[in-house]
């Protein structure tokens, strides 16, 4: 059988998809659920102000509120989808909770990089569509909701999402792109690290590496400490521009995400029927 195959990819795709269907429908009601919530509670304020009789003042008010409110719902809306993120690199070894999953989920004609990457096309960009989806469903459960009870709806958050998105983009300079392409590479090892926590941690992956992940932070913290009040000081021969430092962030990041993937997917190779209660060793 040949290593990689993208037929042996769609049928191992189609059959999660049959097989956990159900999990996946929850999920995405979870997800719409919170957005929803989040949308009305950025959207109370506006929905309840009375604005003045004035009729030119009212409208200058109404479009700063309204500008208001959709900027504090994109925030909000964007920290729920990172967090969302950060929740579907832990579902990667979700389905395989009993033993009757396992067992039928390693007698998949399929290798073990086949079946990963299906893993990871799931919980990755796939979940990034669901997502989308689930901020486009949202809005119009809050668009037919809000005039029932007597207020005006406001735009779709979907494309005012997209729209922010894209002139973020546009009117970034040179500094400000390398801050956010640094910020962006630094959240793709945390999501990598999630990916290979619930490749370890077979009760509540998310939580366990959360906890994992304070412990290893608070024991950094006391090695930088130690190290400081040793008092030793270490100079470089030469300055380093804030271009090449990006670089050495960029180089760094990438090597560990690599060391951090491969890790998971030798962990999840090693997935067996009869496993440990807590741990997948």
């Amino acid at each position: 059988m040949n290593q990689f195959n993208l037929l042996r990819i769609k049928s191992v795709l189609v059959w999660d998809f049959y097989s956990n269907w159900k999990k996946y429908l929850r999920f995405f009601i979870g997800i719409v659920i919170v957005l929803f919530a989040a949308e009305i509670l950025t959207m109370f304020t506006y929905i309840s102000t009375e604005l003045p009789l004035h009729v030119e003042t009212s409208e200058i008010m109404e479009d700063t509120m309204r500008q208001s409110t959709m900027n504090t719902a994109f925030v909000l809306t964007l920290v729920i989808l990172i967090a969302y993120w950060n929740i579907g690199a832990s579902m990667l070894t979700g389905t395989l909770k009993s033993k009757q999953d396992r067992t039928n989920y390693l007698a998949i004609p399929a290798t073990n990089i086949e079946k990963f990457t299906a893993r990871w096309l799931l919980c990755v960009p796939i979940l990034m569509v669901v997502l989308l989806a689930g901020i486009f469903v949202a809005d119009l459960l809050r668009m037919l909701i809000t005039p029932l009870i007597g207020s005006n709806s406001l735009p779709l958050l979907f494309t005012h999402f997209i729209k922010t998105l894209g002139r973020i983009t546009n009117v970034m300079d040179a500094n400000s792109f390398r801050i956010l392409s640094t910020l962006i590479c630094l959240q793709l090892a945390n999501h990598a690290i999630f990916i290979l926590g619930s490749c370890i941690f077979r009760r509540h992956p998310f939580l366990s590496t959360c906890g994992a992940m304070l412990l290893l932070t608070i024991f950094m913290s006391i090695v930088v400490n130690f190290i400081v009040g040793l008092d030793i000081s270490i100079e470089f021969p030469f300055a380093l521009s804030e271009i090449t430092l990006s670089i050495i962030i960029w180089t760094v990041t990438i090597l560990f995400i690599g060391l951090l993937y491969w890790l998971s997917f030798r962990i999840f190779s090693r997935i067996q029927v009869i496993q440990n209660k807590w741990i997948n060793f």
